[in-house]
């Protein structure tokens, strides 16, 4: 249902602004798609009242309204015929709205989240209303909710600021820490041995209040003396330090079909500051000449054997992180992702039929021998965490370039693979 039809809603429906309903918005997909002979659908929003439902005696003091304006997460679960669904929605943008009661004198206060759009299977019959006495009264996905219990993240609320840096006690330790391995023994008499000789050779003797030595506990070890190694094999590709341009756009779920994207209303849209590692002034996807052709005498397989071409039309360096194309018609081009280089035996060793997963024709194929490599121009996305400078991947997902127009595709990694362009 459009955002704004769903929040009017509110306002006619008196289930919706019951103040003990979660109502959650959502759509099937157009044209349908289906999953076990089921209905696909996607959540984009939740709305809840600033009531408090159920309390506890150690949380009284908690203010909802409070906690409602800094949650992140939201998380439930859908349960119908014995089977479950379990839903963690992350909040992108926030509203408040108030509905009017009849008989009360003040308005009711709503949240509106709008979510990261989230894929559900819709195992009830189609066009089924849910009243709450049917047996699905857990997590109403036709706006009402009843008896199930609904997670907030992070709970935020009362902080005494116990961690600050001007806490004269920070650090303090409480308790001494107990050996694992070291045990007390009882010397109390003088003689040969210990009083509690058994329970030491059973090793169930009181625990000695001495604290490991930094030299044998292993993540101090590593951390303080041995150090540790990150290299491009095990995380991705990604460097420990680039360059890059900030840009506008919109994150989508990989799952929300580009028709949807192009269909929204701009006033809707939901823009935030993002970030590329690309050489062009905005991200986009683009393919260029590396420097290699395929040797031969092994292109299938996980390693490639590879052959430079001549400096005078050589290409872009190939790196581990890297994602290959070998052209061909459709049944024989290939998306081919970079794991390791061995350049100096000229061997690539590599993920064959990436992407394929993704709906995109790319196909393990034998190879002809001298035929070209293409690159796919190495553009990673990322976003900024909540209320911090830190980044972080923009994953699988879709990205709605402000400027541009285009609607990239991000991978596992964050790489740009493909886009496409809207009105």
């Amino acid at each position: 249902m459009r955002e704004d039809l769903f929040l009017a809603t509110h306002q006619v429906l008196a289930t919706m602004a019951n103040e003990e309903f979660i109502n959650v918005n959502y759509d099937f997909y157009t044209p349908s798609r289906k999953r076990d002979n089921r209905d696909l659908g996607l959540i984009s929003g939740v709305s809840m009242s600033t009531k408090r439902i159920q309390t506890f005696d150690d949380d009284s003091n908690y203010n909802i309204e409070n906690i409602l304006q800094q949650v992140e997460k939201i998380s439930f679960d859908v349960t119908y015929e014995s089977r479950t669904q379990s839903f963690e929605l992350k909040v992108v943008n926030r509203t408040t709205f108030d509905v009017s009661i009849e008989g009360l004198t003040k308005p009711r206060k709503f949240f509106y989240f709008k979510v990261k759009p989230a894929e559900f299977i819709a195992y009830w019959p189609s066009n089924t209303t849910f009243d709450g006495d049917t047996d699905f009264n857990e997590v109403n996905l036709s706006g009402q909710s009843r008896g199930e219990q609904v997670y907030l993240f992070p709970l935020i609320e009362n902080l005494n600021f116990s961690l600050n840096d001007f806490n004269p006690l920070i650090g303090n330790s409480i308790e001494n820490r107990s050996s694992v391995s070291r045990q007390v023994a009882d010397r109390d008499k003088l003689d040969i041995n210990p009083v509690n000789i058994e329970p030491l050779l059973a090793q169930s003797a009181t625990s000695a209040q001495i604290p490991e030595s930094n030299y044998t506990t292993t993540g101090l070890v590593n951390s303080r003396y041995k150090g540790t190694k990150t290299d491009a094999e095990k995380f991705g590709g990604v460097s420990p330090s680039f360059t890059g341009r900030t840009f506008t756009g919109e994150v989508f779920s990989n799952v929300v079909e580009n028709s949807k994207i192009s269909s929204s209303l701009e006033q809707d849209r939901v823009y935030q500051e993002l970030f590329h590692s690309g050489v062009e002034e905005l991200p986009l996807f683009r393919l260029v000449s590396s420097s290699y052709n395929l040797s031969g005498t092994a292109n299938t397989g996980r390693v490639l054997d590879i052959q430079p071409i001549p400096t005078a039309s050589s290409g872009s360096l190939v790196n581990a992180g890297d994602i290959l194309f070998i052209s061909g018609s459709t049944d024989t081009q290939e998306f081919i992702r970079v794991e390791k280089t061995d350049l100096k035996y000229n061997r690539l060793f590599v993920e064959r039929a990436y992407l394929s997963d993704r709906g995109i024709n790319s196909k393990d194929n034998n190879h002809i021998s001298n035929q070209h490599i293409q690159l796919v121009q190495p553009t990673k996305l990322f976003e900024f965490g909540s209320g911090t400078t830190k980044i972080e991947l923009v994953e699988n997902a879709k990205v709605l370039v402000k400027e541009s127009r285009l609607i990239l595709e991000t991978d596992k990694y964050g790489n740009v693979f493909t886009s496409s362009s809207i009105a």
